[in-house]
């Protein structure tokens, strides 16, 4: 649950590649409202073979149902999802 009493629902997917590696797909939606508040952020964040945090994000618009960040990973690589709307923050982590 987000401020004001937002919640969210947090989907993620993993799709095996012919190469090895796996896609990653996550993807937010409203829990009990038809579109997402304006300026949440899906962020995705994950350490590069150096150690130096890499991650990308998105912010919903007024009229997004969804957003979502895709990504390829390699098997026990691991990533965090933070989810953020004004001054509240959840993350969760998770390994390939």
């Amino acid at each position: 649950m987000l401020s004001n009493g937002f919640a969210v629902i947090l989907t993620l997917k993993q799709e095996l590649l012919a190469d090895g590696s796996v896609n990653v797909n996550l993807r937010i939606y409203p829990a009990d409202e038809s579109h997402l508040p304006q300026g949440i952020k899906l962020r995705m964040f994950c350490k590069d073979e150096d150690g130096n945090e890499v991650s990308t994000d998105i912010q919903a618009n007024s009229s997004d149902e969804w957003i979502q960040l895709n990504f390829t990973g390699e098997s026990s690589e691991e990533f965090g999802v933070e989810i953020v709307k004004g001054d509240i923050s959840v993350v969760e982590n998770f390994v390939i």
